[in-house]
């Protein structure tokens, strides 16, 4: 990567376009294939401190800029998914899509993600604005005082469905004092124990047997639908 960095250097058009980048000025780059536009990302991604979007034609590009990228700098940087095209109920359609890309929107409007990958039909659907998806997204702390019936609402609010048993992103169940959920922030479900309004343990368990896999100390509940309800 240092010797691609180095031959980037003494080109005068690398030169003039991390300039205007790093003035804020606005740039276009034309003409250059595929692997030459992922060499001059990569040299950008290591004179750029801020986060980075790129944008690609098609799903197909993205991923092959994901992987060449991944060669140059050792990253894995994450493609913002599309819409699923639903041909049944939407009610029994696993909602995972929009829940990864409202985490990824999340990372990225908090300056979380260096470097985001978009393509034209991702970057041009409808999300909820950055200021209410920051404002959707709340932490549960372990010796915190919550009010069940709040907790359970803005659940609901933030478009989980209620269950029996959590078995999959998106869904929350309560047995009495214990709060079970999955957030897609996670890829184990999260239990919640209370003593009275107090969150006693806060606890990663397997979905299919209920066994504690790792005890944490505070968990951020990120909404599992663009389409959210205040608390208020």
């Amino acid at each position: 990567m240092e010797q691609l960095l180095n031959v980037l250097n003494t080109i005068p058009e690398y030169g003039e376009l991390l300039k205007s980048i790093q003035q804020d000025r606005s740039a276009a780059v034309t003409g250059l294939g595929q692997i030459n536009r992922s060499h001059m990302i990569a040299g950008l991604r290591k004179h750029i401190t801020r986060p980075m979007v790129v944008i690609c034609q098609d799903d197909i590009a993205a991923k092959r800029l994901q992987e060449e990228l991944k060669a140059f700098l050792g990253e894995t940087f994450p493609i913002l998914p599309g819409r699923e095209l639903t041909l049944y109920d939407s009610a029994v359609v696993s909602r995972g899509w929009e829940q990864k890309r409202l985490r990824q929107l999340y990372d990225l409007s908090c300056g979380n993600t260096p470097l985001q990958i978009f393509t034209w039909e991702s970057l041009s659907q409808r999300t909820m604005p950055p200021a209410v998806l920051q404002g959707s997204v709340f932490t549960l702390k372990t010796g915190r005082e919550y009010v069940m019936d709040d907790l359970i609402r803005r659940l609901t609010g933030s478009g989980y469905s209620r269950c029996g048993m959590v078995e999959g992103s998106g869904q929350f169940a309560v047995r009495g004092g214990i709060v079970d959920f999955y957030s897609p922030a996670f890829s184990h479900p999260v239990r919640c124990e209370f003593f009275g309004d107090e969150i006693d343990r806060i606890s990663e368990i397997n979905a299919l047997t209920g066994e504690v896999k790792n005890v944490i100390s505070h968990v951020a509940i990120y909404p599992s639908s663009h389409y959210v309800v205040s608390p208020d």
